[in-house]
């Protein structure tokens, strides 16, 4: 007589082989599973859109003024006036085809803190005057 655990393996593997045969040819029309565990996720093809990064520039001439109270003061650009004011750090940007800049700026206030007015141009400062007198003013002209 075999041995019994041999036939029983056996028929366990035939069952099983009998079920996946089954399964792989069924004919079932129930349609697509679904089961999400094994359904592949959507894939696009679609190309994305890129846009292009705006360039930010660096102004080349520009005037900055200093101090930590209030002032004003004035902008002369090629005979054009722009009339300006504030408090701490402020820049102007310029043309950067402007060819004459001359600079003014008060101080309104009776300290002995330090006004710094100045002309940029590439990068590098092309001209600067600083007071500290009460109520000083500093003016500063250049061929640019």
């Amino acid at each position: 007589m075999p041995n019994s655990k041999l036939v029983f393996t056996v028929g366990i593997l035939t069952v099983l082989a009998m079920v996946f045969v089954a399964g792989c040819t069924s004919s079932s029309s129930s349609g697509p599973s679904t089961d999400t565990a094994i359904q592949q996720p959507a894939v696009s093809t679609t190309a994305p859109k890129v846009t292009a990064t705006p360039t930010v520039s660096t102004p080349t001439l520009w005037v900055g003024v200093v101090y930590p109270g209030d002032w004003q003061g004035s902008i002369l650009v090629d005979g054009s006036q722009k009339s300006m004011a504030g408090s701490g750090v402020k820049t102007f940007t310029l043309p950067d085809d402007a060819r004459i800049v001359s600079v003014s700026a008060q101080k309104m206030d009776g300290s002995d803190g330090v006004l710094m007015v100045s002309i940029t141009k590439n990068g590098k400062t092309v001209a600067s005057e600083i007071t500290d007198a009460p109520y000083g003013v500093v003016t500063v002209a250049e061929l640019v």
